[in-house]
């Protein structure tokens, strides 16, 4: 959900500690989602989310996911005021497309694949899109893909790709 939401256009409403997982499982008690932050007080010996201490690997993971999707928005205004293209759902997967205007010197495109079934996606979907010689960097992890190659994306899944 994260994934939509900082890639597409406006301003995305983020409630805090969203990126450490913060939440009121097990009651309806909305209370205890608006419990303090973690870190920052001495009181907070236990977990602190600035340096990190006590989170668990989940926490950590959304952590750092948030922080580069920001990161990458920050650096791509295509992704909140650029133009969309955006294909229906095909196998589970929805697939979008973000690129700046005309006008914009970052003239990348950004591709996002949000996957409902684990699935090898083809690019033949996406030719309006994508062109031969073109290729796609996965943000999550950096590797690379020619626009023609089959990408396996997970079950449950956000990927985020720069297109060049």
């Amino acid at each position: 959900a994260m994934t939509l939401l900082l890639t597409t256009r406006g301003i995305p409403q983020v409630f805090y500690g969203t990126e450490i997982l913060m939440g009121n499982e097990g009651s309806n008690d909305h209370g205890i989602i608006r419990s303090d932050f973690p870190g920052g007080w001495p009181s907070d010996s236990d977990k602190n989310a600035f340096t990190g201490k006590g989170l668990n690997s989940d926490e950590r993971w959304a952590q750092q996911r948030i922080k580069a999707l920001l990161k990458l928005r920050q650096t791509y205004p295509q992704l909140f005021q650029g133009k969309l293209k955006h294909y229906a759902p095909v196998d589970g997967v929805y697939t979008y497309f973000r690129t700046a205007d005309s006008t914009d010197k970052n003239s990348e495109k950004i591709m996002v694949a949000l996957s409902k079934e684990s699935v090898d996606l083809s690019s033949t979907s996406y030719t309006e899109m994508l062109k031969e010689g073109q290729t796609l960097t996965r943000v999550s992890d950096g590797k690379t893909f020619e626009a023609t190659d089959t990408i396996s994306l997970p079950a449950m899944s956000a990927s985020v790709f720069i297109v060049k």
